[in-house]
């Protein structure tokens, strides 16, 4: 299986000796281009509610994900990461035909009940994770293109040949961070042509691709490591992007800013995304659980907190993100308070964003607004939504005139907001989000 916790322990060894370094900011604005409706979803879920991994309960617990507000999963149980090992739910063989993943006790996606069928059922969409399809290759060389195919073939056939909920197919992960940083580090690096290679094939049988690219420079800062050793990271990174992003249909980062990066990232590395893909529908991969649980214990860092969810989530929408999926939660144990609290503010704020989902299919509406201040606005059903993101570190009252045929504020979420004759006004705290509903 392919384990992530690589970056983990190349990042370890990326630092070794360094100072500390700030974080990377971008401050560049990308027009963004909107059109479907967003999508919510999960990289992960607590493996409590998929049942027994021989008896799975995957149509209920589809069912519960579903209700909460989310419309995609992407079956990724990771339940810990360390830089030595990663560790996975016995839930995830089911996804997989056994002639790709064969754990030889009879779990797959045909035995006891096919996930996808049960997705289908509850209007779920599902990401296949299919870098387990290229995992007992060397990506350091050409991909065998006959096996991926063939691997390809037997997912169709024994997975997906009659229920379709399949919303894309996940490339290699990281691949340009990781060909960076073990270039960095003189291991093999990841050949980035296989990326291109793996995408055509996946788009060759009908289906959509997604790729998400580690946060380069933010890791590279993170890491510590000396100005001109960040400048040459960074530049590699930054020239492999275009290229390597333009084979996907979906594109975007992760990144898991919490405790201790700024909040803002996640909606700057979604302005990123446009900047290099133009074409793809954008995704953000936002933070769904602590370092300290994830990783067993072996790192510290609290949870975030619902006002900081929400601010990502949020930001994310307004940088031009149309897919928001939380990576993390099959680590979370809902027996434990802290895990239950984070689990109900990640469901809490799905919930506030899926009942203006549709919104982000309409009309676009401009409205002004500082640089402070991230804004998008759409007109649909005789409503307009305005998904809004104060971006700075002081308490602002923000003015922003709006406008149409509208008079009447319906609803604001996590803010204080008020309408009178075309004129919206907030009063926002640092770091704060609000979505406001006028009629």
């Amino acid at each position: 299986m392919h384990e992530r916790a690589w970056r983990l322990a190349l990042l370890g060894a990326l630092s070794a000796g360094c100072a500390d370094a700030a974080f990377y900011r971008d401050d560049t604005d990308f027009e963004p281009v909107f059109g479907p409706e967003l999508s919510i979803g999960l990289a992960g879920a607590p493996v409590e509610l998929f049942g027994p991994p021989t008896e799975p309960t995957f149509t209920e617990a589809f069912a519960t994900l579903s209700t909460s507000g989310f419309d995609t999963f992407f079956p990724l149980f990771v339940l810990s990461e360390t830089p030595d090992e990663s560790t996975y739910s016995g839930h995830l063989p089911h996804f997989y035909s056994s002639r790709v993943y064969d754990v030889g006790d009879g779990r797959s996606c045909t035995l006891p009940q096919n996930p996808y069928a049960a997705a289908a059922a509850t209007g779920l969409q599902i990401i296949f994770p299919g870098e387990v399809l290229v995992a007992d290759q060397d990506l350091s060389q050409p991909l065998d293109e006959a096996v991926l195919m063939s691997r390809l073939a037997a997912q169709e056939q024994d997975c997906w040949s009659n229920h379709m909920p399949i919303r894309a197919i996940s490339s290699l992960d990281e691949p340009i961070l990781r060909h960076v940083v073990q270039g960095y580090v003189e291991a093999p690096q990841l050949d980035l042509a296989n990326v291109g290679t793996f995408n055509g094939l996946a788009r060759g049988i009908g289906r959509p691709v997604m790729l998400i690219e580690g946060p380069g420079p933010y890791s590279f800062e993170q890491a510590g490591l000396p100005e001109e050793d960040v400048a040459l990271l960074t530049g590699e990174f930054e020239a492999a992007l275009p290229d390597v992003a333009q084979s996907a249909n979906l594109f975007g980062f992760n990144l898991y800013p919490v405790p201790d990066g700024p909040i803002t990232e996640p909606g700057a590395y979604v302005r990123r995304a446009r900047a290099a893909q133009p074409t793809a529908e954008l995704v953000s991969v936002l933070q769904g659980m602590s370092f300290a649980r994830i990783s067993d214990g072996e790192q510290t860092g609290r949870a975030p907190t619902e006002d900081e969810i929400r601010f990502m989530a949020v930001d994310s929408v307004a940088s031009g993100a149309d897919h928001l999926y939380w990576y993390g939660a099959s680590s979370l144990e809902l027996d434990d308070p802290r895990d239950a609290a984070l689990w109900s503010d990640i469901t809490l704020v799905a919930s506030e964003l899926a009942n203006v989902r549709e919104a982000t299919q309409g009309e676009m509406v401009h409205v002004s607004a500082p640089p402070t201040l991230g804004v998008r606005a759409h007109r649909w059903d005789g409503e307009t939504v305005i998904f809004l993101a104060h971006r700075g570190d002081d308490t602002v009252d923000y003015e922003l005139t709006v406008p149409g045929d509208v008079s009447v504020l319906v609803n604001s979420t996590g803010a204080f907001a008020d309408f009178d004759r075309g004129t919206l006004t907030l009063t926002l705290q640092p770091t704060t989000a609000t979505v406001v509903i006028l009629r």
